[in-house]
């Protein structure tokens, strides 16, 4: 992939590494929501070898908890079978003008992120919850922030700082609907 990238744009990748925890830091009150709890829980690997089932697929039960723990709303990420490197940090000419993937393996997994999101929405609503985490999944801002979190916790190099650049605050992502009850 080296050869791919030209000087520039490496030296790009260095300073925006190294920029990430300061611009993190500069713009944390922008990119919080809510902030007083409760926090959900976040299991890091969250494949489907630690998912396991009965012969009709109920979910019987959850492993590998090591690095679990609660964090912010907008720490949340889909599964990791549903993982994709977000736009701001991928090469731009792998999508079209409208700014979807190219590549079909991809547009795929997009497809199936949505059929997630509107699962939980529609789980979240049967269950008289409010609408926080299908809304922090459905907004690509966030999907973004919390990438750039993981990826840089896990030593990749990258542009993060696109992804701050491009973040736009919405406070009622993530924030209990009126009517809801929290």
């Amino acid at each position: 992939m080296s050869a791919m990238l030209t000087e520039e744009y490496k030296d790009d990748v260095v300073k925006s590494t190294a920029g990430f925890p300061p611009r993190i830091k500069e713009q944390r009150f922008d990119t919080t929501v809510r902030n007083e709890g409760p926090f959900p829980l976040r299991h890091t690997d969250s494949l489907h070898s630690n998912v396991i089932v009965d012969t009709e697929f109920n979910v019987l039960s959850i492993i590998d908890w090591e690095h679990a723990g609660t964090v912010p709303w907008e720490r949340l990420e889909f599964p990791r079978f549903l993982y994709r490197l977000p736009p701001a940090f991928d090469f731009p000419w792998r999508y079209g003008a409208d700014g979807k993937p190219l590549a079909d393996d991809t547009r795929k997994v997009w497809g199936e992120r949505e059929e997630y999101m509107r699962s939980v929405a529609e789980s979240e609503k049967e269950r008289g919850y409010d609408d926080g985490l299908s809304s922090i999944l459905g907004s690509i801002y966030y999907q973004n922030l919390s990438s750039c979190y993981s990826l840089y916790e896990d030593g990749k190099l990258s542009i993060y700082c696109r992804a701050l650049d491009d973040f736009m605050p919405d406070r009622s992502v993530g924030m209990p609907k009126k009517g809801s009850e929290d």
